[in-house]
């Protein structure tokens, strides 16, 4: 469908240049700057519904500053869309990125009192701001995001101590650094143990490596199968929700 769609838009060339200067597509959300007037792209929109019975296309869209009178749409003018959390604008020439929150967006962060461990609840302000920074293209656009999170992050909870050195930590990440695709690195095949969390537990983690450097690094073979201490990893409790709705649907009791 996507090769389909592009075909159509050589429908619309005006010049020798191909019509389509981006076409990206995540699931069912495409990006695309089209070349041409803004009746040839509800032309080509209203084309791309008819490839398929069943699915249809919404658009959003900008128009150029200058447009001629003839060639302009009756839609509202807007000068950015969403796609997915990003919102896109183009000034002064450029492409520039912002984070995009849709109206309904209800600030459904997790809550701090969760029974979730520690780091979990210091990692989430984190990866937002790492996100803000990200997204965002500009500065000021950055210090407006980064302020806006810490108010709804207060206001779930949060302590200002924590959001504050989470943006501190996020704002001294250079853009091209935090852009970079992560590798991810294999690590060597440590045994997992995995249990339940619960905040009454002890310090499991000091527990294991106390034992292992005592018992385990002493002994030769056991040193050269288990050459680190295990992994730890927790499981969620289960919530409210898991009590009350199975995923799993019961079969016919007759």
């Amino acid at each position: 469908l996507d090769q389909r769609i592009i075909n159509l838009a050589e429908k619309y060339k005006q010049s020798n240049e191909n019509p389509l200067l981006i076409f990206k597509r995540f699931l069912d959300d495409i990006f695309s700057i089209f070349r041409g007037t803004t009746k040839d792209l509800h032309k080509l929109f209203n084309d791309m519904n008819s490839l398929h019975k069943s699915i249809k296309f919404t658009m959003n869209h900008t128009s150029p500053q200058q447009e001629h009178k003839d060639d302009m749409c009756d839609c509202p003018r807007q000068v950015s869309i969403p796609f997915l959390d990003v919102s896109c604008s183009i000034q002064d020439g450029k492409l520039q990125t912002d984070l995009y929150r849709k109206d309904t967006d209800r600030n459904m962060y997790l809550l701090p009192s969760s029974c979730h461990p520690p780091s979990c609840m210091k990692n989430i302000p984190f990866s937002l701001c790492l996100r803000i920074v990200r997204i965002c293209s500009r500065a000021d656009d950055r210090e407006k995001q980064f302020n806006k999170l810490k108010e709804l992050m207060k206001s779930r909870g949060y302590s200002e101590m924590m959001i504050n050195s989470a943006i501190e930590r996020a704002r001294n990440i250079p853009r091209h650094k935090a852009l970079r695709k992560v590798l991810k690195i294999k690590e060597s095949k440590r045994p997992v143990f995995a249990l339940t969390y619960d905040p009454r537990l002890p310090p499991v983690q000091a527990i294991q490596a106390k034992h292992w450097r005592s018992m385990v690094s002493q002994d030769p073979y056991l040193h050269e199968v288990f050459s680190q201490p295990p992994l730890t990893a927790y499981k969620r409790q289960k919530n409210v929700r898991d009590h009350l709705v199975r995923a799993k649907v019961p079969g016919d009791p007759r």
